[in-house]
């Protein structure tokens, strides 16, 4: 991937950050697929709908994708675990090009189900095997801000999507994201396996190579070192399911991502990506829904951006903890705009929602967004780091599923407002969750963060103080 003769030009983190962006093309596909229903379901509603939509069809196209992330979840498990990182990663792209292939293709709404159930099936592979790969991979001062990168890649997917959709065929638009995954597969097959991957299965030559060319040195044995007891002392370690709470630096592993994997999609962020154009709509203010969402969903990227700059800077809990609040806040702005709305209040008030979504979608980024995805690739030993990071994706899933219900059901009963106000106490409350409980891992070494979260000392510091679970 990177040609000999440019040694001396491209040094380690150019060398890691140039294999994560390469990595990160599928998810760019992946994000279109995840803004895919917000401008493509009003053209299914239209009046010569190309595929007619009733009213359940809606539901089960923005929850079918959900759905095949949960039945992913086997499939992620062994392909990360026993045929690797990279085969998990490259499959997950070769599928996602046939969900946009049979979304391009076809005006049948049952096919249109099997792609989006095999969108959500690539997605929960891309989101477990990429961020793992690319922690594996990176330098420990940058881990956060390349892991992090696939949601500016995500964001990047939503923006073409958002700005694509409303003037393209929905077969135009997919031929994009068919394209995407064709530069993906083409571009990192050319990327070796993660070196933890590679000595983790006794093959340390292919390991000492991969480090080689992603630190762009030829002297790596002290790193090649400290991975080889690493992954001895987590082989050693049973790498079952019930390890998951049986060890005490697991258990509180899985506690933190069990809370951050649901405040993600608690936090209102699928039900508000999959609708923004309808929140839009019904909000009457004063540009077109489609202009507002394709604002919005810059600015997400302005967030992310900023995000990635941050949190390898002031670390993962002050991120996480002001993203909280703020988040909490403009929903709840968004929210008592709609109040006042159906309470028949109009004076200067239209520009709330543009506002509130404007700040909700940087907000939501710094901390609430990147943060659980960091973390999921930090925290869990090698030898259940895959089944922790499924189970953080389990979680997330089934929050996603559980949240888009809520937003249909109660907002069809009660109003918009409802399900707004219920994401913004879960984000206050995920606030507190953070202060008492998630420990900080900016700067520390995969297994310094291990040493943290069993409660033993770290080489040079005092004891870590730690919660009893």
């Amino acid at each position: 991937m990177f040609p000999k003769c440019t040694l001396i030009k491209i040094n380690g983190k150019f060398a890691q950050t140039l294999a994560a962006v390469t990595v990160n093309l599928f998810i760019i596909a992946d994000g279109m697929h995840y803004g895919w229903s917000s401008p493509i379901i009003p053209k299914l509603k239209s009046a010569d709908p190309q595929i007619p939509l009733d009213k359940t069809s809606i539901t089960i196209l923005e929850t079918m994708y959900l759905i095949g992330g949960l039945a992913g979840l086997p499939a992620t498990m062994y392909l990360t675990d026993i045929l690797g990182r990279k085969i998990a990663i490259l499959s997950a792209s070769v599928l996602n090009l046939l969900s946009w292939i049979l979304i391009a293709c076809t005006t049948n709404i049952y096919v249109l189900y099997i792609a989006r159930f095999l969108a959500g099936m690539t997605a929960d592979m891309g989101f477990v095997s990429i961020p793992m790969y690319t922690a594996e991979i990176s330098d420990k001062n940058i881990r956060g801000a390349l892991t992090g990168f696939v949601l500016v890649a995500t964001i990047l997917g939503v923006i073409i999507m958002y700005s694509a959709g409303p003037f393209l065929t929905i077969s135009e638009s997919a031929l994009i994201g068919a394209g995407l995954n064709v530069m993906s597969i083409g571009t990192f097959s050319f990327l070796p396996e993660s070196p933890y991957y590679l000595l983790k299965n006794n093959d340390e030559e292919k390991g000492r190579k991969s480090l080689k060319l992603f630190r762009r040195n030829s002297n790596v044995e002290q790193e090649l070192d400290e991975i080889r007891i690493a992954v001895e002392r987590q082989r050693s370690e049973r790498g079952k399911f019930i390890e998951l709470i049986a060890n005490k630096g697991n258990r509180k592993a899985m506690i933190i991502i069990t809370v951050l994997s649901a405040t993600l999609h608690f936090g209102g962020m699928s039900v508000i990506t999959m609708n923004l154009n309808e929140i839009f709509s019904e909000a009457e203010e004063f540009l077109s829904p489609e202009a507002s969402s394709i604002i919005c969903s810059i600015v997400m990227l302005i967030g992310v951006i900023i995000a990635l700059r941050l949190v390898d800077k002031f670390g993962r809990k002050i991120l996480l903890f002001t993203s909280c609040v703020l988040t909490g806040l403009s929903l709840t702005l968004l929210a008592t705009y709609f109040v006042l709305k159906d309470n028949k209040y109009h004076y200067n008030i239209h520009w709330i929602p543009l506002f509130a979504v404007i700040c909700y979608s940087v907000f939501l980024r710094i901390g609430i967004c990147l943060v659980p995805l960091v973390m999921n690739a930090e925290i869990f030993p090698l030898n259940v780091k895959s089944k922790g990071m499924t189970y953080g994706d389990f979680i997330g899933i089934i929050s996603g599923i559980i949240c888009i219900y809520i937003y249909q059901e109660l907002t069809h009963r009660f109003g918009i407002y409802y399900p707004l106000y219920i994401f913004a106490t879960c984000c206050m409350l995920t606030a507190f969750f953070t202060v008492f409980f998630i420990p900080e891992t900016k700067g520390k070494t995969l297994e310094e963060i291990q040493m943290i979260l069993r409660g033993e000392k770290l080489k040079g510091s005092e004891e870590i103080k730690d919660v009893n679970v």
